[in-house]
């Protein structure tokens, strides 16, 4: 029930503000939404209205008061045709990710089914796909997205720490520049992670990266 209200709240207020809602997925205790609009402050106020309208919907519905979402919504814009497929996939992988559902097509509060079986707009689908035929593309990104999450698992961040770790405690191993860039290297290919990601995991600055690069540790990347 509850996730069909939120969603119900979006769909209401999107045409408001002339926004394309291009992929969503609703989990238990967040969303994902690929988001198409020419105004960026359009966004926020769809985002504002909606959070605002579920809050007193969940607050009156559980009889509580107080905040319902703890943090300002997260956004990112996406500036090339790769990225944006790996967000549509990503997003539709959710639930598979946190162990809710084996397979995408059933989970019911995505929009993984609404491309499979054709209930999207003309407009939505060109605005992903830049064509009609839309289908094959759309299988392959899933198919690619699927392959990568089987390669994160037979390579996963953990098992790559453990194999250089031996005993060692982190913090001395990122006094090792030589040994870090080994990590970040293999994190990156074997794992498929962005620099991003890979400081979060060895809890070194988002700079280090960028740093071993210059120092040589690190090829640059043709």
């Amino acid at each position: 029930m509850e996730k069909n209200t939120y969603l119900k709240y979006l769909t209401e207020e999107k045409d408001k503000y002339d926004i394309k809602i291009l992929a969503y997925v609703i989990m238990d205790n967040h969303v994902h939404l690929l988001i198409y609009n020419k105004k960026v402050n359009n966004i926020s106020r769809l985002m504002q209205i909606v959070n605002t309208k579920y809050a007193k919907f969940y607050n009156n519905e559980h009889e509580r008061v107080g905040y319902v979402y703890r943090d300002r919504f997260k956004s990112k814009p996406i500036l090339n045709r790769i990225y944006l497929y790996n967000v549509l996939a990503y997003i539709h992988f959710n639930p598979i990710e946190a162990g809710i559902s084996q397979r995408l097509c059933e989970y019911s509060f995505s929009s993984y089914n609404d491309y499979l079986y054709h209930r999207k707009s003309k407009e939505e689908i060109e605005l992903l796909f830049n064509q009609e035929d839309y289908q094959s593309i759309y299988n392959l990104i899933h198919e690619k997205y699927y392959k990568k999450l089987l390669l994160k698992s037979a390579n996963s961040p953990e098992k790559i720490l453990k194999k250089y770790i031996h005993g060692k405690e982190l913090k001395e191993i990122k006094r090792d520049k030589e040994l870090i860039a080994k990590i970040a290297i293999e994190l990156k290919e074997k794992c498929q992670l962005n620099n991003s990601e890979i400081t979060k995991i060895l809890s070194i600055g988002k700079n280090r990266i960028s740093q071993l690069k210059k120092e040589g540790y690190i090829k640059k990347e043709k």
